[in-house]
C-alpha cells in the first residue's frame, strides 16, 4: 500500500471514491466534463472554503495503483493563546467498501499529518461517524456546545435602542458582517479566523434558500449582531433555527446591546414562529436576558473532535499563569516528532523556552488525545488528577499552572 498526495489528474478519481463511500451521486453534467474542467469550476468559482482547496486530498493506493480511499484537508487559521495557528479541518473521509479495514485511512492520515506538519499546522479537526474509531489517530473529543431552545413568550421586551435591521441581499458587501464575526468569536481559542470565502455559503438568494441573514446595527451604524434562520418544523413546533451551523446559518453578537436586538427581533416573528433556536458557548449565561427559564430546553452536546499535530509549537503558543516550568512526556504514534519529553518555561504567562529532549524524567506523562484537550484548557485544574492515561509523576504546582480551564470553543464546520 501507498499513500501520498494525489496528483492533478486524479481528481476526478478521488470524487468517485466519495460518490462510491457516501452513495451520492454525481451529477449527469458533472460525469460528461475532463478532469481539469471539474477542477477549474471548484477552485476558480469556489462557492466555499473546502471547494477552493479541492485538491488537498491524500489517497491510499493498491499495489496495482487502485485509489482505495481518500481523505481532503482544508487549512485554516485559528485563534489560539492570543495569536493565529494553523488548522487542518479533514473531510471527506472515503473508502471503497471492497478495501475497508485494511488500515486504508489510517495511511491517509498518517500523510496528512505529515503533511499539516510540514507546512506549519499546530492542530487537525474533524467531525466524526464514531468517535473510538478516530482516536486511533490522536483525534480526541473537542469542546461542547449549547443548543437552546426558547419560546418566543419567554424572550423579555426589551426597548428599543434606535438601531436598525437590514436583510441581506447577494452581491452586498459582507464586510459589517465579518466584523460581527470577529467580535463574537474573538473571545474563544479554537474559533476560525475567517476569511471572506468562509462566508460564501451565507450568501446565497434568501427568496430561493428560504434563508435569511438579518445585521443589526445600532443608531450610530456600528453592526453589533446576526442572526440566520430558516424555518424548521419540530414535533409540530415551528422554530425560528440559527442553531445547525453545519447548514448556514448563525446566532451571533458584538455586546450585550447587539443580543438583546437579536433576541427582541427574534420575538417580533411570534406569530409565524413558536421557538428560537441558537447556538453558545457552553460558558456563556444566556438565561441572564432571558424571562421564566422553566420552558426553555437546552441540549448540550459535542462540537466533533481533534488533535494537536505539533506539540512544540503549541507549546509555544499557549497562554501561561505565572511564571515556572514543566516536563511533560508525550506518546504519539501517528505523530513520531511528538514523542518524548517536552520541557516548557514560562514568565509572566507566556512561554520562554521549550525544548524536546529524547528521554529523561518527566513530571507528568500522557498521550496526545490527553495533552491536547488539556494544553487547549478543557478541564478544571482538579479534573486532570482523574483523567485516565495521564501519569502525574511529581505532583509540582507547574501542572496547574499548565493545565487549567480555558475560553475555547471548536464552532466551525468543514
Amino acid at each position: 500500500m501507498i499513500a501520498r498526495k494525489i496528483k492533478r489528474e486524479e481528481y476526478s478519481i478521488a470524487e468517485a471514491v466519495g460518490s462510491i463511500a457516501f452513495e451520492f451521486p454525481i451529477e449527469e453534467n458533472t460525469l460528461k466534463m475532463s478532469n481539469e474542467e471539474r477542477i477549474c469550476r471548484q477552485m476558480e468559482h469556489p462557492s466555499s472554503h473546502t471547494d477552493y482547496y479541492t485538491l488537498s486530498r491524500f489517497a491510499a493506493f493498491d499495489d496495482d495503483g487502485t485509489m482505495m480511499g481518500v481523505i481532503s484537508t482544508y487549512p485554516y487559521q485559528v485563534r489560539f493563546g492570543g495569536t493565529e495557528l494553523g488548522m487542518s479541518g479533514v473531510g471527506f473521509v472515503s473508502t471503497r467498501p471492497e478495501y475497508r479495514r485494511r488500515g486504508v485511512i489510517r495511511e491517509c492520515m498518517r500523510v496528512a499529518i505529515q503533511d499539516m506538519k510540514d507546512r506549519g499546522d499546530a492542530f487537525a479537526a474533524l467531525y466524526p461517524f464514531s468517535v473510538q474509531f478516530y482516536r486511533k489517530f490522536g483525534y480526541e473529543l473537542a469542546t461542547q456546545t449549547m443548543e437552546w431552545v426558547i419560546p418566543m413568550s419567554v424572550i423579555p421586551d426589551f426597548p428599543e435602542e434606535g438601531g436598525k435591521f437590514h436583510l441581506y441581499s447577494p452581491g452586498e458587501p459582507v464586510d459589517d458582517f465579518e466584523k460581527v464575526y470577529r467580535d463574537f468569536c474573538g473571545r474563544y481559542d479554537l474559533t476560525v479566523v475567517r476569511e471572506k470565502l468562509d462566508f460564501a455559503l451565507f450568501q446565497d438568494d434568501p427568496l430561493t434558500s428560504k434563508k435569511y441573514w438579518y445585521l443589526y446595527r445600532d443608531k450610530n451604524g456600528e453592526p453589533k449582531g446576526y442572526l440566520r434562520f430558516f424555518k424548521d418544523t419540530v414535533d409540530g413546533e415551528r422554530r425560528m433555527n440559527c442553531s445547525s451551523n453545519f447548514r448556514q446559518v448563525e446566532f451571533a453578537f458584538s455586546d450585550a446591546e447587539g443580543l438583546k436586538a437579536l433576541l427582541r427581533f427574534a420575538k417580533s416573528f411570534s406569530s409565524d414562529y413558536d421557538c428560537l433556536t441558537v447556538a453558545l458557548s457552553p460558558d456563556f449565561p444566556l438565561e441572564f436576558y432571558l424571562g421564566e427559564t422553566n420552558p426553555i430546553r437546552r441540549n448540550q452536546h459535542f462540537m466533533g473532535m481533534y488533535r494537536v499535530v505539533d506539540a512544540q509549537k503549541v507549546l509555544g503558543s499557549a497562554v501561561y499563569q505565572g511564571s515556572g516550568s514543566l516536563s511533560i512526556e508525550l506518546s504519539d504514534p501517528m505523530a513520531p516528532w511528538n514523542e518524548g519529553v517536552f520541557s516548557v518555561s514560562f514568565e509572566n504567562g507566556k512561554a520562554v523556552q521549550v525544548e524536546k529532549t529524547s528521554g529523561g524524567d518527566a513530571q507528568v506523562s500522557m498521550g496526545i488525545r490527553e495533552f491536547t484537550r488539556l494544553i487547549t484548557g478543557c478541564f478544571e485544574r482538579e479534573q486532570i488528577r482523574i483523567m485516565p492515561n495521564v501519569e502525574i509523576r511529581e505532583d509540582t504546582p507547574a501542572i496547574d499552572q499548565v493545565f487549567f480551564k480555558k475560553s475555547i470553543w471548536l464552532h466551525d464546520f468543514f
